[in-house]
């Protein structure tokens, strides 16, 4: 990404001092990205996804799981809202996994490729449903 465009999704996304949501850098066993909660419109009415960027050596430690987890509790625990959404591209096998499997969100939409992001599917996962079991985890609200 040109050192420009980098500044410009940083500044549009990072969390600042005056929000509640955002991204933030994530440091973990060496393993350093990025991970939150964004607002987005992709289905045409104001929502919060949550998303998560990991380097190729975090797969198979829960990072993903965990970190969607506890962006869906903050969502719905302390933002008070109703859904939450996360969007992969359709050819990241182990997000979508992780989203359908581990989260249990489901697939509500398919963006396609004429958006800035490229091809996306969208999960959701209900307030009322509370969270997934995760790791012996749960929320009910």
């Amino acid at each position: 990404m040109p050192p420009q465009k980098a500044e410009e999704f940083i500044d549009r996304h990072f969390t600042g001092e005056d929000s509640p949501n955002g991204l933030g850098v994530l440091v973990a066993a060496g393993l350093i990205r990025f991970a939150g909660l964004i607002p987005t419109r992709c289905l045409g009415q104001d929502d919060c996804e949550f998303g998560f960027a990991l380097r190729k050596e975090a797969e198979g430690h829960d990072y993903a799981t965990e970190i969607g987890f506890h962006q869906m509790r903050y969502a719905f625990a302390v933002l008070g809202l109703p859904r939450v959404l996360a969007l992969a591209h359709p050819d990241n096998e182990p997000s979508v996994h992780i989203l359908e499997a581990k989260l249990q969100m489901r697939r509500v939409a398919s963006l396609e490729a004429t958006t800035e992001r490229g091809q996306r599917i969208v999960f959701c996962r209900q307030k009322q449903d509370g969270l997934p079991r995760v790791h012996g985890k749960g929320w009910t609200p």
